[in-house]
């Protein structure tokens, strides 16, 4: 589902069969069609910024199209090992960036799955069709769905790792909207290119459009945070399952290796689950120290000062599956707020406290408190007395079992102290540029 909202070599496949069917219409010879094809593509991978993806797919039909003119046939792996030089000859770093990555694990799984894919077709025809009658139709149909499903549930699992290691959540459900995406993906960019001519087509787009965000809304609903993934792990999850593609075992094998493959993630994921921990987080530049403190049954963030800190804490929320969370901020100042409202966006807030309120409350403040009602999340400007944050001074507070002391001076020094049962946890961070992390587990 995310191929139709973001820029990815789905469209640019889309955009070149477009083209290719508009020559058609147009009565140009095919050799011409196929010449000037890699072209034609270039504004329009100009006009996406150029991502890895974009280009991988522009190199990958541009040597099938240079193929075709010469009469010569291209394989598939070839192309794609041509698109990683050209792209990483011009910028080595490329490597570096997750789509890149994205890009090439799930196309280099999808080419090694097509074989074992029409292998699987043909054995089910056997099993199927013995002693009926054949219908071409039928056929037809049924192995599309076949490596429709096949193809989703390759590229699902063939990422399933880098998503949990960047995002820490996975969404099976994908697996049975990607079914509706992938037949209407062509109809919705033929749409899009055909209404900044034909204005009156523009209530057609707007619906497809409304179509896929309800899909994309319906979709994040199902969700399951898993957990914390190292990157090594990461990393050899991802060659293992190229390795089960690439030796290409019989089929009933390759299903065998798979799900043990996926069992064997999962029970690293429950082994790995760690809950409990205290983690401070500085952003670049910023003045303030944001804490979260991470229990079983419960968590509490501190001064999640700009959207930086937002985005972080979210994701350390998705590792730990917690969608709902209190939030305490010590300052007065915006920019102390900015960050709380990201996570009232998201969903995430269980409650808002202001441990030094004014007496007036600002005008962002207000606006909180407003997006909060909306929300249904409590916003109080002082901690109430049944409230599990109790008040020492305007630095310090209680929550629990916690004592924790937060003091920021005019020169960009911050001083945190935290005391919980006999453990007693001092830090000074001055300002820097580059962010300050630290996890502290809790036994």
């Amino acid at each position: 589902l995310m191929h139709i909202f973001a820029v990815s070599g789905l469209h640019v496949g889309i955009v070149a069969f477009i083209l290719l069917w508009l020559m058609r219409l147009l009565l140009i010879p095919v050799w011409w069609r196929f010449s000037l094809l890699p072209i034609i593509l270039i504004p329009y991978l100009i006009m996406t910024g150029l991502p890895a993806s974009a280009l991988r797919a522009w190199v990958m039909i541009s040597i099938w199209s240079i193929g075709l003119c010469l009469s010569k046939s291209s394989i598939s792996l070839n192309s794609l090992y041509a698109a990683g030089f050209v792209i990483l000859l011009f910028d080595p770093n490329q490597v570096l960036l997750a789509g890149f990555q994205f890009s090439f694990l799930v196309i280099f799984a999808l080419l090694m799955s097509l074989k074992p894919l029409d292998e699987l077709c043909k054995i089910l025809d056997e099993k199927i069709n013995w002693g009926q009658s054949f219908s071409y139709h039928r056929h037809h149909l049924k192995n599309k769905i076949l490596k429709t499903f096949g193809i989703t549930f390759v590229a699902y699992m063939s990422s399933l790792g880098m998503n949990i290691y960047l995002s820490a959540n996975s969404n099976p459900f994908s697996l049975l909207v990607n079914l509706i995406c992938i037949f209407l993906a062509a109809p919705l960019m033929a749409c899009a290119l055909l209404s900044s001519a034909l204005p009156f087509l523009n209530p057609l787009l707007n619906s497809f459009t409304d179509f896929f965000a309800g899909l994309a809304n319906m979709s994040s609903q199902f969700s399951l945070k898993l957990g914390d993934l190292p990157g090594f792990v990461c990393a050899l999850y991802s060659l293992a399952f190229l390795m089960i593609l690439r030796l290409r075992p019989t089929v009933k094998t390759q299903m065998i290796l798979l799900s043990s493959l996926l069992f064997s993630l999962i029970l690293f994921l429950q082994w790995n689950h760690d809950d409990k921990a205290i983690i401070i987080f500085r952003g670049t530049g910023q003045e303030q120290v944001s804490l979260a403190i991470f229990e079983k049954d419960r968590s509490l963030l501190i001064n999640c000062s700009d959207f930086q800190a937002a985005s972080f804490f979210i994701n350390e929320c998705d590792k730990r599956g917690l969608s709902r969370i209190d939030l305490l901020i010590c300052d007065n100042r915006k920019n102390s707020s900015l960050g709380s409202l990201s996570l009232l966006n998201k969903q995430r807030l269980q409650s808002l406290t202001f441990l030094n309120p004014r007496s007036t409350p600002t005008q962002f403040q207000q606006y909180l408190h407003q997006q909060s009602f909306e929300m249904n999340c409590p916003l109080y400007f002082s901690p109430p007395l049944h409230s599990p944050i109790q008040k020492i001074n305007t630095q310090s507070f209680t929550w629990g079992s916690y004592e924790i002391e937060v003091k920021n001076s005019h020169l960009g020094k911050a001083e945190l102290s935290i005391r919980h049962k006999d453990k007693i946890i001092n830090r000074s961070f001055a300002m820097a540029n580059y962010p300050q992390i630290e996890v502290i587990p809790l036994q």
